[in-house]
């Protein structure tokens, strides 16, 4: 009794964080694939990978946070199959480049990986974080547990090193 007792607390626990959460949830899916139906799917599936989850929330600063990453990592990983979809089965082709124009990218490549490596950790996490994995900064916030202007702050001083070091790298 005591146990049905426990696991019925968690469940009612679990509901009121799911609704206060869902809207934004359902919000980025959508902004993310334009459709209302694959929206709320992803959003069914953000929070089941929550409930199965459950026990180690507790470890993460922020349940809302961590429910947006799922959300929009579902979300993209909805829009990968429907390019691949759009060639019917088939394997996207890669660009052709000319031997002159490969070699331009690779070097970029190496270049921009290399003024990357010059940052201070917490500067590269953050340009990351905003830049590749496509978080807002009060998202970074929460994930990070700082304040939105700490996060600011410390992109815009990521995004200035990143120019400094460029335009030096280019002389």
């Amino acid at each position: 009794m005591a146990i049905r007792h426990i696991y019925e607390m968690e469940r009612l626990e679990f509901e009121h964080i799911a609704k206060k959460i869902r809207p934004r949830l359902k919000n980025k899916a959508f902004l993310i694939l334009h459709d209302e139906d694959e929206a709320e799917d992803i959003v069914q599936d953000a929070l089941l990978k929550l409930w199965t989850v459950r026990n180690r929330l507790d470890e993460y600063q922020s349940i809302e946070a961590l429910a947006m990453v799922m959300t929009q990592r579902l979300s993209l990983d909805v829009l990968k199959r429907r390019r691949y979809d759009t060639y019917k089965g088939e394997e996207p082709q890669e660009m052709e480049y000319s031997p002159h124009e490969e070699l331009e990218r690779i070097e970029s490549d190496t270049r921009v990986d290399a003024i990357l490596a010059q940052l201070p950790d917490k500067q590269s996490a953050i340009l990351r974080m905003k830049h590749i994995d496509m978080l807002e900064t009060n998202e970074i916030a929460k994930i990070l547990g700082m304040k939105d202007g700490t996060v600011r702050i410390i992109l815009m001083r990521a995004r200035n090193k990143v120019k400094e070091l460029f335009l030096n790298n280019k002389r």
